[in-house]
């Protein structure tokens, strides 16, 4: 695995992603786009300016992990083991996100969606 995608979007097509988190692993990515998380938005007019997270990088090739996205009121706040990592604000309206992709190089074994608490 030299990275991944997780991607909430509006339709299957992926033309319009609300939120995009991709972990990038050293060492086939260097200088930069190691060992980061970037996070962006796809709107009609193109990615929006990504937001970078480097270390710490939660994430070791090979281990399990367990991702938790929250839906707040103007953000998303996302936690790595249970550690908060990240939040994200909105660019989009939520209420577009009507698709999960999750795609290259990861194995996924569970996935959950509940409501508000």
């Amino acid at each position: 695995m030299i990275t991944f995608d997780i991607d909430l979007s509006q339709g299957a097509d992926c033309s319009i992603v609300v939120f995009h988190f991709n972990p990038r692993f050293a060492p086939q990515f260097v200088g930069k786009d190691a060992n980061v998380v970037v996070r962006n938005t796809l709107s009609a007019d193109g990615w929006g300016n990504e937001e970078r997270h480097s270390p710490p990088f939660p994430f070791l090739k090979g281990k399990c992990f367990k991702i938790v996205i929250r839906c707040g009121h103007d953000l998303l706040q996302i936690s790595v083991d249970g550690q908060s990592f990240v939040d994200y604000k909105h660019r989009l309206p939520l209420e577009d996100i009507n698709f999960l992709s999750i795609s290259n190089g990861i194995e996924v074994s569970v996935i959950e969606v509940s409501g508000p608490k």
